[in-house]
């Protein structure tokens, strides 16, 4: 919509917020092992014929991106996404979706809204909302087991109550299969 050279119009009243993101992430060298635009050399953050050592190198197969993988590496990988997507400090404990990285600071706003519905929150609709998820977070479905082990945690009315639904409860269980989803080995390693 185009407005003309002057003031648009200002017939509303009442308190207006706005949500703004930074997209700014500052170093994340300790919580993501790396920070964007900010390789050590010219070369990016590892070399792109790395071979793992066992099995993938002896098929002589390239794998670069497990050359900054270990354990220790994983886990605060892990522990991070899960901190921005479902983390409860800062302004991550509004109930309308909306997640930032580092738990709320405003960066990188992630949007659960659209994913927090009745209708796909129930438990009828847990599996189609797996599905939707993890086809943004692994790229595809999940493989069978893991679906359901997702499927019967968070449709479970104990560890997730679930009456009219409040938006509460329908965030939590969002919330709930994307932890699910980014503890998995699937999302660790994607095929």
């Amino acid at each position: 919509k185009f407005w003309p050279l002057r003031p648009a119009p200002t017939g509303r009243s009442g308190v207006v917020s706005i949500g703004t993101s930074t997209f700014r992430c500052d170093g994340t060298e300790a919580s993501l092992g790396q920070t964007p635009l900010n390789a050590p050399s010219v070369f990016n953050f590892f070399y792109p014929d790395y071979k793992y050592p066992g099995s993938l190198a002896n098929n002589s197969l390239d794998s670069p991106e497990f050359q900054l993988s270990n354990d220790s590496a994983i886990a605060v990988l892990t522990n991070s996404l899960t901190k921005m997507f479902i983390g409860t400090g800062g302004s991550n404990d509004n109930l309308n979706g909306l997640s930032s990285f580092d738990n709320g600071g405003g960066s990188i706003v992630f949007d659960l809204g659209e994913f927090m519905t009745p209708a796909q929150t129930s438990n009828a609709g847990i599996f189609a909302l797996i599905d939707k998820i993890s086809d943004r977070l692994v790229g595809g479905p999940l493989t069978p087991g893991v679906r359901t082990a997702i499927r019967n945690t968070v449709a479970n009315n104990t560890n997730f109550p679930y009456t009219t639904p409040t938006n509460q409860q329908m965030r939590d269980r969002v919330r709930a299969i994307i932890h699910q989803i980014l503890i998995t080995g699937e999302y660790a390693i994607q095929r």
